[in-house]
C-alpha cells in the first residue's frame, strides 16, 4: 500500500521551489532578515548555512515561496513548532484525558520485542503504567 504524498512531494512544489533557488545570486537577500549570504552566522554546530525556500504563510505549501538561509528558516521552523507545542505564552497544553484501559501504543514495553523498550508513554500520560506494560515489568524485572 502507497503511503499518501507529502506535501513537500508534490510536482507543483518542487518546480516551483527548483524555479526560486535558480533563481539566486550574490546579491540575494534573505525575504525573512534581509541579509546577503555572508552575513549570516554559522549554524550552532559549525557548519556553514545555505540557501532554502522558506513558506511565506506557515504551513500553506500553496502560498508563495521565498529564498531564505538556512539558519532563519530552521529557528522560525522551531520557533513556530514549540508556540503549536506549548502555545505563545510557553506554557503546556492540557493533558489529554484517560485512555481507555485496552489501548495500547507503540512505543510501551514491548511484548514481543524487549530490545525495544523505551520509557512507556503512559506513565508521562497517566503518571502510571498501562496493565500490559505492568505485566510486562512484573515477568521481566530486568528492565525496571
Amino acid at each position: 500500500m502507497r503511503k499518501p504524498p507529502r506535501p513537500h512531494d508534490d510536482a507543483g512544489y518542487r518546480r516551483r521551489r527548483e524555479q526560486l533557488m535558480k533563481t539566486i545570486t550574490p546579491h540575494t537577500r534573505c525575504w525573512r532578515c534581509k541579509k546577503l549570504a555572508h552575513e549570516h552566522p554559522l549554524h550552532r554546530d559549525g557548519r556553514p548555512g545555505q540557501w532554502q525556500c522558506g513558506h511565506t504563510v506557515p504551513g500553506n505549501n500553496r502560498a508563495p515561496l521565498a529564498l531564505e538561509w538556512s539558519s532563519c528558516n530552521l529557528s522560525h521552523g522551531g520557533r513556530l513548532g514549540n508556540e503549536r507545542r506549548w502555545g505563545r505564552d510557553g506554557a503546556p497544553r492540557p493533558a489529554p484525558g484517560p485512555r481507555k484501559a485496552d489501548n495500547h501504543y507503540p512505543g510501551h514495553f514491548d511484548l514481543r520485542n524487549p530490545k525495544a523498550v523505551t520509557a512507556p508513554p503512559c506513565v508521562t500520560v497517566e503518571g502510571q503504567l498501562c496493565a500490559t506494560c505492568a505485566a510486562y515489568l512484573a515477568a521481566n524485572p530486568r528492565h525496571r
